[in-house]
């Protein structure tokens, strides 16, 4: 005899359904469909997240950079901003390789100071 795979469950699935059934009944299949379904938005949703935030420390930092104050390495990384983190690779004005997430590009200068570029949008 087969025990329900629902943890909550546990009960033994009757002989009356088929024998590849994995829960004893219709509502314990649905039960873990909406667990399997709500794990795999997580999954999906935390990248998104990681993305929006690392996008909005660029974007504080670029308007910084409008009032020209310098940003600096320090200055990003007591916000944690993740610098290995990036959505793509572009070419900034110097024809440098920059690091884009979302609307902003950035680039580490040798002197640890920090250039935010927003980028244009192509509609």
């Amino acid at each position: 005899m087969k025990n329900c795979l629902l943890a909550e469950c546990n009960k033994t699935i009757p002989k009356t359904r088929k024998r590849s059934a994995k829960y004893c009944s219709n509502e314990c299949y649905y039960e873990a469909k909406k667990q399997r379904s709500s794990n795999t938005y997580q999954t999906l949703k935390a990248p998104l997240q990681k993305i929006k935030y690392q996008e909005s420390i660029l974007a504080i930092f670029y308007n910084m950079l409008e009032f020209k104050k310098p940003v600096y390495f320090e200055d990003m990384q007591k916000m944690q901003f993740d610098w290995g983190f990036a959505t793509r690779d572009v070419k900034g004005p110097n024809n440098q390789i920059c690091k884009a997430i979302g609307n902003y590009c950035y680039y580490l200068n040798k002197d640890n100071s920090v250039s935010i570029w927003k980028l244009k949008s192509k509609m």
